[in-house]
């Protein structure tokens, strides 16, 4: 019995890939159709190769099966051909028409012997031998019988091969009939050389024999004693003679047919189920191995042909589930069509035919068939469902248990916490990453998630242009540090194109004549990254020479110098980043204190105009650059508002000029006049003390 914890998850795949066949044209999804052509091998004249099929799938046995020579054929029986030969040697070639053709022969040899005799040369080549006429007489004779006994073998060969092709055709025909079978493989049979062997074989009768009738009866005793049952086909030769398709894609067993027609009226047929299978040949043996232990069911198939109801059984099975699987879209057919009889597991059976326009004939049809260009999305999820079948898949189940009961744990908080960690707002972490790529707060959060081992699954969405595909370009290098491989799949083409383009072109600014890890396959337009330019030798050569040329103790040391000078310079703007709060405090303190300097009258709104520099006046900042870097300049920040305002009301004064190279001492000799000055402002506005002492510093 099935366990119930895998119920809910088959069932939740199911559904997706319900969701898949109706959204999607079935057509662009699968190519697992019946061909009709050289690629496919029926098998419903070997009906108990078929039934020894089917048994092993009734019974769960997924072991090979060995084919041997002669084992497995359908064969035209030797009595029945005689029959036809002797009635028509008694018939219309009898001795009767072997005498014909002789006489007609004589007559044609003695007309054209006449005509050489008349000629001036014969004539007298006759009177110098006098008994040329008897001589002439019995090599016609001779002549006659061979000429005569010729053309009464290529007549009876021609008698041969039509009796050979209406006992194959009748045959065929009747086991069409009786199976219900609409295509059969091309017969083994050489009937060409199996003629030519007769002919010759009664040729040398005709030599051998004295008279007419002598040679009649050698040709009668010959087809009676050597005539044997003609083979026309042998399972073990047409496997043999079909395995040549080998290499063109991959052989499957096809089961029955659902057989339909499009809308412009061409006809198409699909299998109900299938199974990957290998061949191993042999000159005793073919053998038959089923490599994996799961039957495919062919449900988008019937979803295609829109029946009024859905399919959502099993898209696979085990062989030991194989019978119970099966049943399930037999019953879904048989409602359909309003029939009782099984079908699915049966060797044979009569054509059950669409009781509506749009409804596919099912056909019973056997057969090898040959998928090139193979689409898999069709077994999406075969693969995963057979595992949980077979009692494997164990993370998906406890993945849905765990959901389903709310254990699975979110790591968001821990994601976010870890990140803080790492990556300190002040912290140059924050601002460079350790792949070739740039990545911003979100995206860094993603790879953080990758590597937390509580995550099952990592969802990334939002709308075009915000970073998805960046996303995925930086999870390929993360996983690429991690020694894991990725497989990225797409619904579109163009969406892998932009992951390939991002992930060249960021390569190449690494290695400009290289191309990168990554294997490309499908149709893949000018990519760089096939399959086929990967495997090249030029390809292959040139990582071979950077992997010999790589120094890796080199590269950690230029990679540590060169993330250390990154990291000085991003640490110096964090720096000089740290003082904006305080600056920004105090210039707001500032721009507060000259408002009500203005509000209260003492200043006037021209003081604290800045005046403007004309633009006719070149500043020179290397000058002002110089003077900011000055040992001096650092005392000027102690120095109050009315401490500036005197020195630069006296900025002519030759001791004020003079002393400005201590310019500590010359502020030490101007605080008197600095504290009336304050006392006054003091006296009349009663400012605080922070506005009274408020400095310089906000102004640099």
């Amino acid at each position: 019995m099935r366990s119930n914890s895998k119920k809910l998850p088959l069932s939740i795949l199911n559904y997706f890939a319900a969701f898949t066949e109706t959204k999607f044209n079935f057509k662009t999804l699968v190519n697992y159709c019946w061909t009709d052509d050289e690629f496919s091998l029926d098998l419903g004249l070997f009906q108990k190769f078929q039934e020894q099929l089917l048994a092993k799938i009734k019974a769960g046995d997924n072991g090979p099966v060995a084919v041997k020579p002669h084992e497995y054929t359908l064969s035209l029986r030797k009595d029945d051909l005689l029959f036809d030969i002797e009635n028509a040697l008694s018939d219309k070639f009898g001795p009767g028409y072997m005498q014909t053709c002789v006489e007609q022969e004589l007559a044609t040899i003695v007309e054209a012997d006449k005509l050489l005799i008349a000629s001036g040369q014969e004539i007298q080549a006759a009177a110098e031998d006098d008994d040329s006429d008897l001589e002439i007489t019995q090599q016609q004779k001779a002549k006659a019988f061979r000429e005569g006994t010729r053309k009464y073998n290529l007549a009876f060969r021609k008698q041969l091969e039509r009796i050979l092709i209406d006992h194959q055709d009748r045959q065929i025909d009747r086991l069409k009939a009786e199976l219900g079978l609409a295509k059969v493989p091309a017969s083994i049979f050489n009937s060409t050389h199996f003629l030519k062997l007769q002919f010759d074989a009664l040729q040398l009768l005709a030599r051998d024999s004295q008279s007419e009738s002598d040679y009649f009866t050698t040709v009668k005793k010959h087809f009676k004693n050597n005539l044997a049952d003609i083979v026309l086909y042998d399972l073990f030769i047409n496997i043999q003679k079909y395995a040549r398709f080998n290499s063109t894609g991959t052989q499957y067993l096809f089961f029955h047919e659902l057989k339909g027609t499009t809308a412009h009226n061409n006809p198409e047929a699909y299998p109900v189920f299938f199974i990957e299978v290998d061949f191993a040949l042999g000159t005793d043996e073919v053998r038959i191995s089923f490599p994996r232990n799961l039957i495919f069911i062919n449900t988008p198939a019937v979803n295609y042909f829109k029946f009024p109801s859905i399919l959502t059984t099993p898209r696979s099975t085990t062989f030991q589930h194989a019978v119970a699987d099966i049943s399930g879209i037999e019953t879904f057919l048989q409602a359909q069509y309003g029939i009782s009889e099984p079908f699915a597991l049966e060797s044979h059976f009569k054509r059950i035919s669409a009781p509506k326009e749009n409804f596919p004939d099912i056909r019973c049809r056997l057969g090898f068939q040959v998928v090139r260009k193979e689409n898999k999305r069709l077994l999406d999820y075969s693969e995963l469902m057979t595992r949980l079948l077979a009692g494997s898949g164990g993370k998906f189940s406890d993945f849905i248990a765990q959901y389903i009961d709310g254990h699975i744990e979110n790591t968001q908080d821990q994601v976010d916490r870890r990140y803080k960690e790492q990556c300190p707002i002040k912290s140059p972490k924050r601002y460079i990453s350790d792949i070739p790529l740039h990545l911003n707060d979100a995206q860094k959060r993603i790879l953080l998630s990758l590597g937390n081992p509580k995550n099952k699954i990592v969802v990334v969405d939002g709308p075009p242009g915000t970073g998805k595909s960046h996303t995925i370009a930086a999870l390929i290098y993360w996983a690429n540090q991690e020694k894991k491989s990725v497989v990225i799949t797409s619904h579109k083409k163009e969406a892998l194109d932009v992951i390939d383009r991002i992930l060249t072109d960021r390569f190449k600014t690494l290695h400009p004549t290289a191309k990168p890890s990554v294997v490309r396959f499908g149709k893949n337009g000018d990519s760089i990254n096939t399959l086929e330019n990967t495997l090249q030798n030029s390809v292959i050569n040139a990582a071979g020479n950077r992997t010999n040329d790589y120094n890796e103790e080199a590269t950690v040391k230029d990679d540590r110098a060169g993330t250390a000078r990154i990291v000085e310079k991003i640490e110096a703007q964090l720096s000089r980043a740290g003082r904006y709060t305080q600056t920004t405090q105090d210039l707001l303190a500032f721009e507060q204190l000259q408002e009500e300097l203005v509000a209260s009258s003492a200043l006037a709104p021209d003081d604290i105009v800045l005046p403007k520099i004309p633009a006719s006046v070149k500043i020179d900042f290397n000058g002002l650059m110089k003077f900011s870097a000055h040992q001096h300049l650092g005392g000027l920040k102690q120095m109050a508002i009315p401490e500036l305002d005197f020195l630069l009301k006296h900025k002519s004064d030759t001791r004020i000029a003079d002393g400005f190279k201590g310019t500590i001492g010359i502020i030490t000799s101007f605080k008197e006049q600095q504290a009336r000055m304050e006392q006054a402002i003091n006296e009349k506005m009663n400012l605080p003390e922070l506005k009274r002492n408020h400095n310089l510093a906000v102004c640099f």
